[in-house]
């Protein structure tokens, strides 16, 4: 990803067929299939390395093999399994544009996908009278990821002078839109 590049908040989004490999307590044979589906379910919402994102959802469960297989005598039986998982996948630094869902006096809030949650706050050199004709709720902005908080579904993020003129050069604002803010206080 370059420094250039903006992301549209849903194409932080994958749905991919992957293989992977569940470990499972041996007290569950006969039963494999739904105590798969009971950790798949808990493995929700949590970053997965082996899916490289935060695991959404999943469908089209499937065991890719007849036996389950024991690696160096673990008390578990290892079952690999093939379903199309949705992820979310976002790196600090990113730049993501979305829609204004909250304001504050020196945040805006959007909720990314109905499930990621991210707080955006306004970085001390940004012209806070240019960024007032964007700050209104169904807005698109852009914004830097700053940090994500897979467990908790957060995205700390920053509106900084580089994302104000990307915001400037990407999203045009109707002449009404202008006239009507640029008689607001919003800031002060």
């Amino acid at each position: 990803m370059t420094d250039n590049e903006i992301l549209d908040e849903s194409s932080c989004f994958e749905t991919h067929y992957r293989q992977i490999e569940i470990p499972l307590d041996p007290k569950f044979i006969g039963s494999e299939e739904r105590a798969i589906s009971r950790i798949l379910d808990n493995m929700k919402n949590q970053y997965n390395h082996e899916l490289k994102g935060v695991l959404l959802d999943y469908s089209h469960l499937k065991f890719t093999t007849d036996l389950g297989r024991i690696i160096d005598d673990q008390p578990v039986v290892f079952w690999t399994i093939g379903a199309k998982f949705t992820t979310f996948n976002v790196s600090v630094g990113q730049l993501i544009r979305t829609k204004i869902n909250r304001m504050g006096a020196s945040y805006c809030g959007a909720l990314i996908g109905t499930c990621i949650d991210a707080t955006i706050m306004f970085a001390e050199d940004v012209d806070k009278q240019e960024l007032m004709a964007y700050m209104r709720i169904g807005q698109e902005i852009i914004f830097r990821v700053n940090g994500f908080d897979a467990s908790n579904s957060f995205i700390d993020g920053l509106i900084d002078g580089h994302c104000l003129q990307r915001i400037k050069e990407t999203i045009d604002l109707s002449e009404e839109y202008n006239e009507t803010f640029s008689q607001t206080s919003f800031f002060t």
